[in-house]
C-alpha cells in the first residue's frame, strides 16, 4: 500500500492521511506536488511524504511519530495536566 502524510511538525499533528493501491503511485505523487505547490503559496511548514508499507498497521509502528502527538504519549503514561513524574529510586 501507499500512505501519502501531511504533518504539522509544529502542533506535531497528523493533517492528512490519504491510502492509495499500490498501483496508484502516480496519483499519490501528483497529490503529494498539489500539496507541496500549495505550501509555497501559504508558506506552511508542513511535512508531506508518500511511505510504502504492506499495512497501516506496519506503517503505525514504523513511523509512529506521524501518529501520537505528545499528549496522548503523557495520557497513556498517567502523566497528563497536573501529575508529576514519578521519583526514580
Amino acid at each position: 500500500m501507499i500512505f501519502l502524510i501531511e504533518f504539522d511538525r509544529k502542533n506535531r499533528t497528523l493533517v492528512k492521511f490519504e491510502k492509495f493501491n499500490d498501483c496508484e503511485l502516480e496519483k499519490a505523487e501528483k497529490v503529494r506536488l498539489e500539496l507541496e505547490l500549495n505550501q509555497l503559496k501559504t508558506m506552511s511548514t508542513n511535512e508531506i511524504v508518500i511511505l510504502e508499507s504492506e499495512s497501516e498497521d506496519i506503517l503505525r509502528q514504523t513511523h509512529g511519530r506521524y501518529f501520537t502527538n505528545p499528549s496522548s504519549i503523557l495520557d497513556e503514561m498517567g502523566l497528563s495536566k497536573g501529575k508529576k513524574m514519578p521519583q526514580q529510586c
